[in-house]
């Protein structure tokens, strides 16, 4: 491309610009297609897809369970989700969630939920596991 007397080459277009895996051309730059996942939730089964293939900060479905009958348990095991496990499945008093998660029905979970909230307060309440709730706090 020529402009008063000066010729430059054209600049590269995103049709003509490889990006490697998991970045997208937008603006004749390589970017990455999804942003960062920031998320206190723990999934058992990963986080879930929007419709562009980006994680959300949301648990994913569990896999649909095997039939048992397709997996011969030994004695003393119990099938869980097409899997022999020892015993009956662990309950909350039994598990051992790492540090800043809580057990809730069975599984390991953020302390306290992604918080938002359309009230406008100078403090939000907090409840019984100190997480903020959509109450104004009294002063």
């Amino acid at each position: 491309m020529c402009v008063e007397g000066r010729c430059e080459p054209r600049p590269r277009t995103c049709p003509e610009i490889p990006c490697e895996m998991g970045l997208i051309c937008v603006n004749a730059e390589c970017v990455p297609r999804c942003r960062p996942l920031a998320c206190d939730v723990h999934c058992d089964n990963g986080f879930a897809e929007d419709a562009d293939g980006c994680l959300i900060c949301q648990c994913a479905e569990a896999p649909p369970p095997r039939d048992c009958p397709e997996v011969p348990c030994d004695p003393g095991q119990d099938c869980v989700d097409g899997r022999c496990v020892d015993g009956p499945p662990p309950t909350c008093p039994e598990i051992d969630c790492e540090e800043g998660l809580i057990c809730v029905d069975n599984e390991c979970v953020g302390r306290c939920p992604p918080f938002a909230c359309e009230l406008h307060c100078d403090t939000f309440a907090r409840d019984e596991n100190d997480c903020l709730v959509c109450e104004c706090a009294e002063d």
